[in-house]
């Protein structure tokens, strides 16, 4: 394979669930913060989780260096990250639900993605800038 072409052994590798249920409901417990995936950072609508990932791991470092600095409190970080990316998870996790509501097999999920996808139905749902209903 490509790896072997390239002399690259693989020690061990694994992988887990993809959290798909929206955030947490808390991020924040007393010095512990949750951040990426474990604070449920995920976009529920394609999987995509990199880019929260780096983000709340840039608002947790800032929340640590203003809480050791002048003893802001932690929360702060969970309110940053609610306010970055909550409207867009949440439109998310409602377009992941109409999908599953609606797109029960092939020929009807093609279908729709047919009538969606040239109006910027899809796009726009992909993107979570909007639920995939209101176009």
């Amino acid at each position: 394979g490509y790896c072997a072409s390239l002399g690259v052994d693989f020690l061990s590798w694994g992988g887990g669930r993809i959290p798909m249920g929206g955030p947490v409901k808390t991020m924040v417990d007393g010095t512990t913060l949750a951040i990426g995936d474990a604070a449920g950072l995920v976009m529920p609508s394609n999987g995509g989780g990199i880019s929260q990932a780096i983000i709340s791991g840039c608002f947790a470092a800032e929340a640590i260096l203003d809480h050791l600095r002048d003893g802001t409190p932690l929360t702060t970080y969970e309110t940053r990250v609610r306010a970055s990316m909550g409207r867009a998870l949440k439109n998310s996790l409602r377009s992941k639900n109409m999908g599953y509501a609606f797109f029960k097999g092939d020929l009807v999920t093609e279908a729709l993605l047919r009538i969606l996808g040239p109006i910027g139905g899809i796009k726009r749902a992909m993107e979570c800038d909007k639920p995939m209903w209101l176009f």
